[in-house]
């Protein structure tokens, strides 16, 4: 068991870095079989969150987009002017939350990278 540990334990030192105190401390715990914990920080975590908010974004748009199409497709089919000026408008407003989405894609690769 103690050679299986200091195994996984060498590697764990070659991906990460430690302080000597750390991994004499990691070591002794491991020797005499105390539970051992190891916390893991992500560094670059923000860039992953910001990304997935921006494609949550786009997605949104795009759903709503789709029900403004299909709503004003309905309501087109009534024989009644404010309902067809109604549809018109909806044909609008999902034209423009497309060109939000096409505009938000084209200019995604060309913001700059956080250092």
């Amino acid at each position: 068991m103690i050679e299986k540990a200091k195994k996984y334990f060498l590697e764990a030192l070659n991906k990460t870095i430690l302080t000597k105190e750390n991994a004499k401390q990691i070591v002794r715990e491991i020797v005499n079989e105390e539970k051992v914990s190891i916390e893991v920080e992500h560094k670059d975590l923000k860039s992953i969150a910001n990304k997935m908010e921006k494609s949550s974004e786009r997605v949104t748009l795009g759903i709503i987009a789709g029900a403004f199409i299909v709503g004003s497709t309905l309501i087109m089919q009534v024989d009644n002017i404010y309902f067809l000026i109604g549809g018109v408008a909806g044909f609008i407003t999902s034209g423009v939350l497309g060109l939000r989405i096409a505009i938000s894609i084209t200019h995604s690769g060309k913001e700059k990278k956080e250092v």
